[in-house]
């Protein structure tokens, strides 16, 4: 298994409780890239609904389930606000809608209702809000992680599940009849290869000269760490483009995220300027008190592996992930959080 983000220690994980020898191969450290740089949610993705992903969603839920009920000590449920305000691009009814339709399509694991609230109601919960304009709210459920105390776990488990992890081990190319070359020159055969490098998936196949028949879409997300606590999760709508920013409650302190940038691998990966202006914009529209420069104190990025389709808006953009297998060659197109257990079963299912 090439790559240690979380779809890779997944796989592996999942292939060593099928009886297979597994070796996990990652350049730097476990968890170091983009798994690192997410916005700590174990989330099914209510946005995704207003784009028509109803399987994605309904398949995520499922995996958020499977996170509370395997990780529970690292991932907790939270009721997220949508606050709504006059003159913004959603309805309440398409709000009210799309939130009871995520209750709704999580079945069984519904982790409590979608409701509506009022604007006194709302001010109540959430007293820093602006109430200006205030039309009311809707809430749902989702979850929240400790990304970095879930990682140290999952570690655990695949190294006394028999894995073998090799971190600080590049790898120069693969072919499709299982051969791996590391850059020391050194050749290893393996009955199977599964490449899920992530945004680095496809640079793979294409420097080790193997076709294939997707592509990806690289997408820089940027947050913001700020020394500031809030009472609840927020949605929120930037009302000049539409979409979708999360302020989240962690550790007495607020994570703002995310923007959407078309990134390159050979690009630097960090917040720009422009990038923390955009997300304070748009907090700052919701909060009675603004939200200072000074107390970002904290920044950081992360690169989306999303499959390519041709979409121009990157928010519109499917999530879904798709395995591609060559001979003795799987690689992995996408992915993320969420929904990684249910792809590591599906590789081992395919080998």
């Amino acid at each position: 298994v090439i790559g240690g983000g979380i779809n890779g220690v997944m796989t592996a994980w999942e292939l060593a409780k099928k009886g297979h020898t597994v070796s996990l191969f990652e350049r730097k450290k476990l968890f170091s890239e983009t798994s690192s740089a997410t916005s700590k949610l174990i989330h099914g993705g209510l946005r995704y609904l207003e784009f028509g992903h109803f399987s994605l969603v309904f398949q995520a839920l499922k995996d958020r389930a499977w996170w509370l009920k395997n990780a529970p000590e690292f991932v907790h449920p939270a009721r997220f606000i949508v606050p709504i305000y006059k003159g913004f691009s959603r309805s309440r009814l398409s709000l009210y809608v799309g939130v009871k339709a995520y209750q709704y399509l999580a079945t069984n694991n519904s982790l409590g209702p979608s409701e509506w609230h009022s604007v006194k109601a709302v001010l109540k919960m959430a007293p820093e809000l602006q109430s200006s304009g205030l039309l009311g709210a809707v809430s749902y459920f989702d979850a929240q992680m400790d990304d970095v105390a879930l990682g140290d776990w999952l570690k655990s488990q695949i190294l006394a599940g028999g894995v073998t992890v090799r971190e600080d081990v590049a790898i120069s190319r693969i072919d499709s009849i299982g051969n791996l070359f590391l850059d020391d020159g050194q050749k290893i055969n393996f009955d199977m290869i599964v490449n899920v490098a992530g945004p680095w998936a496809k640079q793979l196949l294409d420097i080790s000269l193997v076709g294939c028949e997707n592509d990806l879409e690289l997408i820089r997300c940027s947050h913001l760490v700020i020394d500031r606590e809030i009472s609840s999760a927020f949605v929120f709508q930037n009302k000049k483009d539409g979409r979708i920013i999360f302020a989240l409650p962690m550790k007495n302190q607020m994570l703002v995220g995310t923007t959407e940038i078309s990134h390159l691998l050979e690009n630097e990966n960090q917040c720009s300027w422009d990038e923390e202006k955009y997300l304070l914009d748009v907090i700052n529209t919701y909060f009675q008190r603004k939200v200072l420069s000074s107390e970002v104190v904290g920044k950081y990025s992360g690169v989306r592996p999303i499959l390519k389709s041709g979409i121009k808006k990157l928010s519109a953009l499917s999530r879904e992930t798709l395995i591609e297998k060559e001979n003795r060659l799987i690689s992995i197109f996408g992915g993320k959080w969420t929904t990684s257990p249910s792809l590591a079963r599906s590789v081992a299912n395919l080998i």
